[in-house]
C-alpha cells in the first residue's frame, strides 16, 4: 500500500490479508459467482486479526454466509509491516519526547508515521477490494472497525454493498471519549443489576452463589482492600475503589469476562480466591492468566491506538471543547485538573508531524444511504447504545438490533443470534429483520437456562 494514497508512487507499507473461501463443500469455491465478499475490520485502533486467523473465525463465517470472508490487518498492527512499536505502553505512556523519537525512528526506516490515520486505512480497504477484483464488498466492522467501515462508505460509497456495524464507534465527534466516560457508571450499575437477576434465574449459578449481589460483593472487597490489597488475577491489583472500577470496566468490554471477575471477587471475600483461580480454566487457560490478559494491552496495539487517536481525535481538541465535553462529569476542582491533563495530551499529540490528510477530514461524521445493520449491547460502555441511537438518523437505510444483556462485541457474546441475523442481512440487506432471537436471549426465561456467561461453572 502507498503510505499516503495521495502519493501512489511514493513509499509503501505492507498489509496482511487472509481470504477464506465461501460455500459448502462440493460447491464452487467462493460461493455463488458474483457475490460480494465480506471484509472484516477489527477494532482498536490497534487490534490484530491474528487470533481470528488462527481460530477458524473466517472459515466459519465463510461457510455460514456462503461468501468469501476477508480478514484485513490494518496498517500499523501486529501482522502489518511495519508494526508500530514506540516503546510506549500503559506503564510508559506517550510523551512528546517519545513521539518525536518514534517519528525519527520510522523516518530513518523510510516510514511516514503521519500516514497512520483512519482515512489512509479506509483507502487501504478499497485498494484491497480492487486487488481482489470485485466491484463491491460487504463491510463488517466492530468497535473502531465500525468507524473505519463507515469511513470507507463515506469515501468510496460506490464500492460498498452493505455495512454491518457491531458495537460501533462511529460518531465522528472529536470529544467521543468523554461521551463514553459519561456512560460508564450507569453501565456498571446496569451490569451489576443484570448479573444479580441473571444468577438468581440460573439454577447452577443460584446454587453456587446464593443471594449473589455483585455490587455488595465489590463494595465489601474494596473496603477490605484498603488495608490489605488483593491481587484478583495476574496484574489485577485491587487497593482502592478506583482500581476496582478500572478492572471492572476493563473486563466489561466482554460481559463474560466481567462475570468471571465478579465471581473472583465473591471467592476473594470468602478466602477462596486461589482455589477458584487455580481450579478454573477459560478457553484452555487458567483463570488467573486469562483475567490478567483480558484487561491488558500490548505495546504494538497501544502505540497504534495512540497514534491513530492523536490524528483522528486529540489534535482536533480545543480547550473550549474540552471544557464543554467535561461539563458535569467531574467535581469543579477535579474538572480543572482533567482539562489540564487532556490539554497536555493534546500537546503530546502535537509532537507528531501533520497527518497526510487535512486534519478536519479526520473528524467528519458519516451520512449514507448504504444499507446498514447496527448491533449494540445495552451493557456496552466503550460504545454506548445511546450514541448509536443518536447517530442512526444519519444512516437513512439502517436497522438497529439491541441486546439488553450484552456488552461490547455481539459476535462473541451472542454468537447464534448474531449469525442468524447477519446471514439474513447479507442475503438481502434491504429487508427488515426480526430481532426476536436478541429478545429471547435476554429474556428472564432464557437467562434461567443460559450457562455460557458463567464460564465453566463447577
Amino acid at each position: 500500500m502507498p503510505q499516503a494514497h495521495a502519493d501512489p508512487a511514493g513509499p509503501k507499507l505492507g498489509l496482511r490479508v487472509m481470504r477464506a473461501r465461501g460455500g459448502e463443500p462440493g460447491r464452487a469455491r467462493g460461493g455463488e459467482p458474483g457475490r460480494a465478499p465480506v471484509v472484516f475490520l477489527q477494532g482498536g485502533p490497534g487490534g490484530t486479526v491474528r487470533s481470528f486467523a488462527q481460530g477458524g473465525f473466517a472459515e466459519r463465517y465463510a461457510r455460514l454466509f456462503e461468501r468469501d470472508v476477508i480478514l484485513l490487518e490494518q496498517r500499523g498492527n501486529a501482522l502489518s509491516s511495519p508494526a508500530l512499536d514506540c516503546g510506549i505502553n500503559p506503564a510508559n505512556p506517550a510523551s512528546e519526547a517519545a513521539f518525536r523519537a518514534c517519528t525519527e525512528k520510522y523516518a530513518r526506516e523510510g516510514v511516514r508515521i503521519e500516514g497512520f490515520n483512519t482515512i489512509e486505512s479506509a483507502h487501504d480497504v478499497d485498494a484491497v477490494r480492487r486487488a481482489l477484483g470485485v466491484p463491491k464488498v460487504l463491510l463488517w466492522g466492530g468497535s473502531y472497525g465500525a468507524y473505519l467501515a463507515a469511513t470507507v462508505a463515506r469515501l468510496h460509497p460506490e464500492s460498498v454493498e452493505a455495512l454491518l456495524l457491531e458495537s460501533p464507534a462511529l460518531t465522528g465527534r472529536p470529544y467521543r471519549a468523554f461521551d463514553q466516560f459519561r456512560r460508564r457508571g450507569a453501565k456498571v450499575d446496569a451490569f451489576n443489576a443484570w448479573l444479580k437477576d441473571a444468577c438468581a434465574a440460573n439454577p447452577t449459578c443460584a446454587e453456587r452463589y446464593p443471594a449473589f449481589d455483585p455490587a455488595a460483593e465489590i463494595g465489601k472487597l474494596v473496603e477490605s482492600a484498603k488495608t490489605m490489597p488483593v491481587v484478583l488475577a495476574d496484574g489485577v491489583l485491587v487497593d482502592s475503589e478506583e482500581t476496582m472500577r478500572a478492572a471492572l470496566t476493563g473486563a466489561l468490554y466482554f460481559v463474560p469476562n466481567a462475570v468471571l471477575l465478579v465471581r473472583a471477587v465473591w471467592h476473594a471475600n470468602r478466602g477462596e480466591l486461589d482455589a477458584f483461580l487455580d481450579g478454573t480454566t477459560v478457553r484452555g487457560r487458567p483463570a488467573r492468566a486469562y483475567l490478567g490478559r483480558a484487561v491488558s494491552v500490548d505495546g504494538i496495539a497501544y502505540t497504534t491506538s495512540n497514534v491513530v487517536n492523536c490524528y483522528d481525535l486529540t489534535r482536533n481538541w480545543t480547550r473550549e471543547g474540552l471544557e464543554a465535553a467535561t461539563e458535569g462529569l467531574f467535581e469543579p476542582d477535579a474538572r480543572v485538573d482533567v482539562v489540564e491533563a487532556y490539554g497536555e495530551l493534546r500537546r503530546t499529540c502535537d509532537a507528531l508531524p501533520a497527518p497526510t490528510v487535512p486534519q478536519e477530514e479526520l473528524a467528519v461524521p458519516v451520512s449514507t444511504a448504504i444499507p446498514t445493520l447496527f448491533l449494540a449491547g445495552d451493557l456496552d460502555h466503550p460504545t454506548p447504545v445511546e450514541d448509536v441511537i443518536a447517530d442512526q438518523p444519519r444512516f437513512s437505510r439502517s436497522q438497529l438490533v439491541r441486546f439488553t444483556c450484552s456488552g461490547h462485541g455481539i459476535e462473541q457474546s451472542a454468537r447464534d443470534c448474531f449469525g442468524s441475523l447477519v446471514t439474513r442481512f447479507f442475503a438481502d440487506p434491504g429487508a427488515p429483520l426480526d430481532p426476536q432471537c436478541a429478545i429471547d436471549r435476554c429474556s428472564s426465561s432464557d437467562l434461567g437456562a443460559t450457562t455460557d456467561l458463567f464460564i465453566e461453572l463447577r
